[in-house]
């Protein structure tokens, strides 16, 4: 005959259960995020449309987009890359604190050459 689980062992686990259940529900999806702000992008006139983004993934789960905007610029999440936005991304998402700064340095040089003379 099988030992049934005491009544404490049992109301433990349904909890353990439900405290899961929940956590996967209020978790955000980081590809729906994502989708919504660069299609916030593309009607802003920042893009002229979302399929050309390319997406990073760490092992962590986290995700990262970049493209090309309208003007050349380097967009990244849906937003110009400026030093601001940059900060924010290594703050809300530091296993890509690494990209970010090449990306900034990948953006600098794009400045330095439409500044350069005779273009």
């Amino acid at each position: 005959m099988g030992r049934r689980k005491p009544k404490r062992e049992q109301q433990k686990h349904r909890q353990l259960r439900a405290q899961a259940a929940r956590q996967q529900t209020s978790s955000p999806d980081p590809m729906r995020e994502l989708g919504a702000a660069w299609d916030r992008a593309v009607s802003s006139g920042l893009m002229e449309n979302g399929t050309d983004v390319s997406y990073h993934m760490a092992p962590t789960g986290g995700v990262i987009s970049t493209a090309i905007g309208a003007a050349a610029q380097l967009l990244v999440d849906g937003r110009e890359l400026t030093p601001e936005w940059a900060e924010e991304l290594r703050r809300s998402k530091p296993e890509f604190a690494g990209l970010v700064a090449g990306l900034q340095e990948k953006a600098a040089g794009w400045d330095r050459y439409e500044r350069a003379p005779g273009q």
